[in-house]
């Protein structure tokens, strides 16, 4: 199944939907939308209708290649090489998340000839290091050690806590890994094949999912943004290729890149909402006190960082130390340019394209297991990334609810109406739409789950069980499922379990549009409990409110 044929077929299901609408789509006691001979409403209704075609277009590019790419893990080619390039695996931690050792396991296990794992954390008390530590211990053959110091470049703790990793990498090679997703064992291979098969790409990154492990609504919430609006949005958007876009939990570059294009990197641009949040925003401090914790100077670090390295790790437990925990050259600080920024990813990826690179994706995706998430956390999160975004590309911004199921659905309901059913709206129109628009979520989210891109485990390897073919908690065990042609296997067609992914999903659509005006509505972005603003050049600044 290719990308045209799928637009076919989709094609042929919404002319089916527009042929059964009939005359009592028309409400006899209500008005129309526009006098059907208007010349406005035409012209409205044309452009109404070609929008909503191209957000359906972009929606099935999106579930046809996500399809394709889920389908099967092709083997790499770069481990055959007879010199393959080196790669640095960097992962920051901060404390425990859902999951970790299994996910933090996954860099130990991957299937590739010349690599090594660097894990940073800032503070020699963060509880994740014993779990690192017998990580380390357990893989003595695998070159891994630990960072621990802190520095301060800009507010993003993450860049702060990575530049330290990144300046003392072996390779040229570096994939920066979030600790919190789990990654299967041939995923850096097949990325390092992205780079030998186009010179141009300078970024390969790999699709995010999120598998709820517990009850919690708003980790449902998240699991089911994450693996229907955004997953097939997020591939659609890559394979047009207009502009990068690029979600930071999995990314690959070359320092030397980086280091390259973070010289001629200025993204200062006109925003309004930049220019109203400057206008608005109460006093902000410019604090130049080096070793502040709240500063945004940039400045070299002062503080002591401590190397554990497996063979240490592994005999005596000794550890070195060093009175910097970087090595500031001129040719390594590309990575600590972008600690001024909130959104990092998107702003790293930025300066790669400026510099003529493009960015690729392969057939994996990493799977972030999520637990204790709630209502409030989720809408929460949403608004903040939400309105992260509008500082930063306003105009997909603002387009983003005609995205949605629900405001999609009704611009061309609108579009059809005033174009064919003589002005009155057309409900047969907007619940078939949602009704394909649903059965299609349903199809992607459970291709998603059914992990058919993970490598085959070998013999001394396991799969975690978040990543297991149609995991979730609310799939019961020897429930026969259609795709198991029979057998008692888990499944996506267990009645109990459809109805509550349609009431979540329905929630999930519901709160689309609310959550979207709240974060247009404000100015401040309230990051790590901490309240910022966005300036004209992208960057970030704390707010210290009188």
């Amino acid at each position: 199944m290719d990308v045209k044929s799928v637009v076919s077929a989709t094609a042929i299901a919404t002319t089916t939907a527009i042929s059964t609408t009939t005359a009592t789509d028309a409400l006899p006691t209500a008005s129309p939308l526009v006098h059907a001979t208007s010349t406005a409403g035409t012209i409205a209704g044309w452009i109404c209708l070609v929008w909503y075609a191209l957000i359906i277009f972009l929606s099935t590019v999106g579930i046809t290649l996500v399809y394709k790419r889920n389908t099967v893990a092709d083997a790499p080619r770069s481990p055959s090489m007879a010199n393959p390039p080196g790669v640095s695996i960097l992962r920051p931690l901060k404390g425990i998340d859902p999951e970790m050792e299994m996910c933090l396991k996954a860099a130990f296990e991957q299937d590739y000839p010349l690599f090594e794992i660097i894990f940073a954390v800032e503070m020699p008390d963060d509880p994740a290091i014993p779990i690192v530590e017998r990580l380390i211990a357990r893989y003595p053959d695998v070159d891994a050690r630990l960072l621990v110091g802190s520095a301060h470049y800009g507010p993003n703790p993450k860049v702060n806590n990575l530049v330290k990793a990144y300046q003392r990498a072996k390779y040229d090679i570096v994939w920066v890994l979030d600790a919190n997703v789990w990654v299967t064992r041939s995923a850096m291979a097949r990325s390092v094949d992205k780079f030998n098969e186009n010179r141009n790409v300078e970024l390969v990154h790999h699709l995010p999912v999120c598998v709820a492990i517990d009850d919690g609504v708003g980790a449902e919430l998240d699991e089911m943004f994450m693996l229907t609006a955004h997953s097939k949005f997020y591939t659609a958007i890559n394979w047009a290729a207009l502009a990068p876009c690029v979600m930071g939990k999995s990314n690959m570059y070359r320092r030397s890149s980086l280091n390259k294009a973070v010289k001629n990197f200025n993204p200062s641009t006109f925003n309004p909402f930049t220019q109203w949040a400057a206008m608005t925003a109460a006093k902000v401090v410019q604090p130049t006190v080096p070793g502040n914790p709240d500063s945004l100077a940039i400045s070299p670090p002062t503080a002591e960082s401590q190397t554990i390295s497996s063979s240490a790790v592994h005999s005596t437990t000794t550890h070195s130390r060093s009175t910097s925990p970087t090595q500031d050259t001129e040719e390594n600080t590309g990575l600590q340019q972008f600690a001024k920024y909130i959104a990092e990813d998107n702003m790293i990826a930025e300066a790669l394209w400026g510099e003529g690179g493009r960015t690729a994706m392969t057939s994996d995706s990493v799977v972030q297991p999520l637990a204790k998430v709630t209502l409030a956390g989720y809408v929460q999160r949403r608004v903040r990334w939400l309105r992260v975004r509008k500082f930063m590309v306003l105009a997909a911004t603002l387009l983003e609810p005609t995205t949605e199921s629900i405001l999609c659905g009704i611009i061309g309901s609108v579009g059809y109406s005033l174009i064919f059913k003589n002005g009155y709206f057309s409900w047969t129109f907007f619940f078939v739409h949602m009704a394909l628009w649903c059965l299609s979520d349903y199809f992607h989210f459970h291709n998603l789950l059914s992990f058919s891109n993970l490598d085959r485990p070998k013999p001394n390897q396991t799969i975690p069980y978040f990543a297991k073919r149609f995991y979730t908690n609310k799939y019961q065990l020897n429930t026969p499922s259609l795709l198991g042609r029979g057998k008692n296997v888990n499944g996506p067609f267990e009645s109990r379990f459809a109805l509550h992914w349609i009431s979540v999903w329905l929630l999930r659509e519901s709160l689309a549009l609310p959550i979207w005006t709240m974060a247009m509505l404000g100015q401040q972005v309230f990051w790590r409990n901490k309240p910022f603003r966005i300036n004209a050049d992208l960057s970030a600044e704390e707010i210290h409110l009188n």
